[in-house]
């Protein structure tokens, strides 16, 4: 689940470790990832699907993903 909705507030959330960022008003969701990358968030779209990424999780994913190009599986 990469974005909590209330009933008139959103936050992210991140796929790794389950960490939300601070919930924002939902017509602020654009302000909301601009902070969140800002803040060392990484948000991408990969076969479809929004993934959302803390900056603790990201060095981690990012290391994946630098594996899975050095062997062709991306």
């Amino acid at each position: 689940m990469s974005v909590e909705r209330y009933s008139d507030t959103v936050a992210l959330v991140c796929d790794a470790c389950g960490v939300t960022t601070p919930r924002r008003d939902a017509d602020e969701f654009q302000d909301l990832v601009d902070e969140a990358k800002a803040d060392g968030w990484r948000v991408t779209r990969r076969d479809g699907v929004w993934q959302h990424h803390c900056d603790a999780c990201d060095e981690e994913t990012s290391a994946l993903d630098q594996a899975r190009r050095k062997f062709g599986l991306r």
